[in-house]
């Protein structure tokens, strides 16, 4: 299949697309320990992930610099500028809330180290990593660029809050400190509020099948306060 013939594929087929992703992922992270600190270490690495056949990107073609990141000239829009304007963009409002829950796993770092140094609090917060990678890559698609792939996504997301959930269900017994254990029933409304949030996305996308670039009843970036026009992170 040509690049564009993209157009034309559905979820299943960006989830495979996706699943390779994951795998160069790995392959690089499983690699990076034989090479690290060696000139041309990522260079090294990338060869190693050209091994795998079955991690070649659609196409066929392995980028020659996959590395870099082109400036990235598909908003032509000049309201771009403003640094802020992408919290206009449909979904916004989930990524922030997802960021924040960040805030309180630190907090809760703070309350109960012992409990923050177990396995289920470390698998968490790589939920929540995938999470908001997967909440940006959202916000970066053009209004009517691969609404499948918006879907995939957002189903990716379901997934990786379900994982969150489970895991703070399953260390709350553990808690020691009353504070911790407020702090837990805190997040568990805040991730049952973005689950919400994210079906309610998801059915929006199926039934329009592409997402206007902003959310034009919604206040503009600068007309809050100072401190809600700061970057969430």
């Amino acid at each position: 299949m040509t690049s564009s013939s993209q157009d034309l594929w559905d979820e299943f087929d960006w989830e495979r697309e996706l699943r390779k992703d994951d795998g160069r992922i790995h392959t690089y992270l499983a690699e990076l320990p034989s090479f690290i600190d060696l000139p041309g270490e990522e260079d090294l690495i990338y060869k190693r992930i050209q091994r795998h056949e079955e991690l070649v990107p659609h196409g066929g073609v392995w980028p020659a610099d996959p590395w870099g990141q082109d400036p990235d000239d598909r908003m032509k829009d000049p309201r771009q500028n403003n640094r802020y304007l992408w919290r206009g963009k449909v979904g916004a409002d989930i990524f922030i809330s997802a960021v924040r829950t960040a805030r309180s796993l630190c907090m809760l770092n703070i309350m109960d180290p012992a409990l923050a140094e177990s396995d289920a609090f470390v698998r968490m917060q790589c939920h929540l990593g995938k999470l908001n990678v997967y909440l940006a890559d959202i916000l970066n698609l053009m209004p009517a660029e691969y609404p499948a792939l918006r879907i995939a996504l957002c189903k990716r997301c379901l997934s990786a809050v379900n994982e969150i959930t489970g895991l703070l269900q399953g260390i709350t017994s553990a808690v020691t400190m009353p504070e911790a254990e407020s702090l837990l029933e805190s997040l568990l409304l805040q991730f049952g509020n973005i689950r919400e949030r994210i079906q309610d996305l998801l059915a929006r996308i199926r039934r329009a099948g592409s997402l206007p670039l902003l959310n034009e009843d919604e206040m503009f970036p600068g007309d809050g306060d100072e401190e809600d026009d700061e970057p969430p992170f």
